[in-house]
C-alpha cells in the first residue's frame, strides 16, 4: 500500500504539470 501511496503523489505532481491551469484544482 505504501508504494501505491507514493505512486498517487507522483501521478499528481505529474498531472499538474500536464493538465492546463483550470484542471490544477481538480483532486485525484
Amino acid at each position: 500500500m505504501m508504494n501505491y501511496e507514493i505512486f498517487k503523489e507522483v501521478v499528481k505532481e505529474k498531472f499538474m504539470d500536464y493538465m492546463p491551469e483550470k484542471f490544477k484544482g481538480w483532486s485525484l
